[in-house]
C-alpha cells in the first residue's frame, strides 16, 4: 500500500522566553505566524523566524516551521 503525502498548510512558530519562575525554569511563550506556504524553504522561513525574533522584545528560544500533511492512499 503506498501513500501520497501533501502538504495542505504551515505555520512559523517562535518560542520566546519571557521570564523564570521562582525555581529558575524558563517561562516560554509561543508566538504562531500562520498562512504560510506549505511548499516554502525552510532556510528561507527560518531567515524570516530570526529577522521577526529580532523585533521581539524578549530572547528567542526556538524557530519551528509546522506544516500539516494529508496522507492518501494511492
Amino acid at each position: 500500500m503506498a501513500v501520497m503525502v501533501q502538504p495542505v498548510e504551515a505555520s512559523l512558530r517562535l518560542v520566546v522566553i519571557e521570564g523564570t519562575t521562582d525555581q529558575g525554569e524558563p517561562i516560554l511563550r509561543v508566538r504562531t505566524y500562520n498562512r504560510i506556504k506549505p511548499g516554502a524553504d525552510p532556510q528561507q522561513v527560518y531567515a524570516v523566524g530570526q529577522y521577526l525574533a529580532g523585533l521581539q522584545g524578549f530572547p528567542l528560544s526556538d524557530i519551528q516551521m509546522v506544516v500539516q500533511n494529508v496522507l492518501t492512499e494511492v
